[in-house]
């Protein structure tokens, strides 16, 4: 496969590419996810490996190396809803309708109605902390400090662009 010109995918397949994917690659079995230990994207999480400049999705060029060829149109797809995943027997080709689908029946597209206000882990504030924000006269700048959040968090929380679910 080495040296391989895929057109769709404007990029040759070298020795020293196949070398760098295969290197981050957990390879586990058939059934399994092999997940991706390389560099991933900060939106998806997604696998990705560099490749002269050009960023190239790991999981898209698993399914390259199997098949031989990609339509660089198709969306490729995963069957375990693992976005780490490179393993090519879980990966297909599909459009955007069929992505679409996948990610509603998985439920995986609607993910941040469930993790909403103080639900998210990633959140300090509090259900009563945002009350208190809204009714507050403070300035933001003295609330970001109290709260440990940035002026924009405490402007976003006023102006109800956050927490909206918050009376």
């Amino acid at each position: 496969m080495s040296e391989q010109v895929n057109r769709e995918a404007s990029f040759e397949v070298s020795d020293s590419l196949l070398f760098r994917f295969w290197s981050y690659v957990d390879v586990k079995n058939d059934d399994e996810c092999w997940p991706w230990q390389g560099s991933k994207m900060v939106r998806g999480g997604y696998g990705q490996i560099n490749e002269k400049g050009k960023l190239i999705k790991a999981h898209r060029l698993s399914l390259l190396l199997q098949n031989g060829s990609l339509d660089p149109k198709c969306h490729v797809c995963h069957r375990c809803n693992n976005p780490v995943c490179v393993n090519p027997h879980h990966l297909y080709e599909g459009d955007s309708l069929s992505n679409t689908h996948d990610k509603i029946a998985v439920n995986s597209q609607f993910r941040f109605l469930i993790y909403r206000g103080e639900l998210n882990y990633q959140t300090g504030l509090k259900d009563d902390d945002i009350r208190i924000i809204r009714t507050s006269k403070d300035s933001g700048s003295s609330l970001a400090r109290k709260y440990n959040v940035t002026r924009q968090c405490i402007w976003r929380i006023r102006h109800r662009k956050s927490w909206k679910h918050i009376d």
